[in-house]
């Protein structure tokens, strides 16, 4: 096979991580860490307050978070009654959140992150692809494709696929 079409390759193995994550996404029940993410990230979009934040850098819950500026029936974080006490579990936990349809404010920010999991893998394939050739490269995409793992966390809003993308690009930058 030709450069070419490894890359055709590497493109259909990224779109199955893709059409996986996506088609799964509304069958997941919500996780008990997902609604603080999720909120604590919302809110210091809307407010710029960062009170919510308690032990992780927030850029990863804004990224998730930022579709969510779009919708109109998403309240207000200083109109939620547990807003004053800076409890991010209280805060998100409460019922303004939970009296709306669950998939106006968890599917976005389960998106976000399936994003962030194509990005890892296009960054898996470059750096196995510049080790190994695009034979490796294929080799190394397709077992992080349907790594089990990766599968699980590829669809949940949380901090673990953001953080492993962080790593890996920390270090592959390191490198070259």
């Amino acid at each position: 096979m030709n450069r070419q079409q490894h890359k055709l390759v590497a493109a259909l193995l990224i779109w199955l991580m893709f059409a996986q994550a996506m088609t799964s996404i509304p069958r997941l029940s919500v996780t008990f860490d997902e609604p603080v993410h999720i909120a604590t990230g919302y809110s210091i979009l809307c407010t710029g307050d960062f009170r919510l934040v308690e032990d992780h850098p927030p850029l990863l819950e804004m990224w998730m978070s930022w579709p969510l500026l779009l919708s109109p029936e998403i309240p207000d974080p200083t109109a939620v009654s547990t807003w004053g006490s800076g409890d991010r579990r209280l805060f998100a936990h409460n019922e303004a959140w939970w009296n709306l349809p669950i998939d106006s404010w968890l599917t976005p920010p389960r998106i976000m992150v399936v994003f962030m999991g194509i990005i890892l893998a296009a960054l898996v394939f470059r750096w196995a692809t510049d080790w190994f050739d695009p034979p490796g490269g294929l080799m190394a995409l397709g077992l992080f494709v349907f790594d089990p793992n990766i599968l699980a966390h590829s669809r949940l809003a949380t901090l673990d696929l953001g953080v492993a993308m962080f790593v890996i690009l920390t270090l592959y930058t390191l490198q070259r």
